[in-house]
């Protein structure tokens, strides 16, 4: 009798068995893309260190970056997003495919260079939203660049 009751149980705790593999098959790919958008992210870093070495310019260099990965069961991609922040005080962000590297945003923001504009005033000097290979449009605003973010990151 208590096979039966705790076997039940686990039924109603993972909503029969074929949603329970479908909650690890997912678990599974989130944690696959999560390392692999880390070795990307990595990589990336790592290229532009060496490049802002090349250029041999402390405002290239970075101050802070970070990432996020999400693995987007519609369209069946590893994504991950990227926000950076330089010495120069700009700011980029982007979202991508983790294992394509494959655009589908990119914002860049710069302060104004004669420092009479406050942040707020300044727009950003490239905003870019790339839905598919064949459309691309220019965004105004960071605003508008997060909303677009925000529908692939939480499919």
């Amino acid at each position: 009798m208590r096979i039966v009751v705790a076997a039940l149980a686990l039924i109603t705790v993972w909503g029969g068995c074929g949603s329970g593999i479908a909650i690890a098959q997912s678990l599974d790919l989130q944690e696959r893309c999560g390392v692999q958008a880390g070795k990307a992210f990595r990589q990336w870093k790592s290229e532009d260190e060496q490049e802002s070495r090349r250029l041999n310019s402390p405002n290239t260099q970075i101050l802070s970056a970070d990432y996020q990965s999400h693995y987007n069961t519609q369209l069946n991609r590893c994504l991950m997003t990227v926000q950076m922040t330089r010495m120069d005080g700009s700011n980029t962000k982007w979202l991508s495919d983790a294992n394509e590297n494959r655009i589908y945003a990119f914002y860049l923001w710069m302060p104004d260079p004669k420092g009479v504009k406050k942040y707020w005033e300044v727009r950003p000097f490239s905003c870019e939203l790339t839905p598919s290979i064949r459309e691309k449009r220019l965004c105004s605003s960071e605003d508008e660049y997060n909303e677009f973010v925000a529908t692939y990151m939480e499919q």
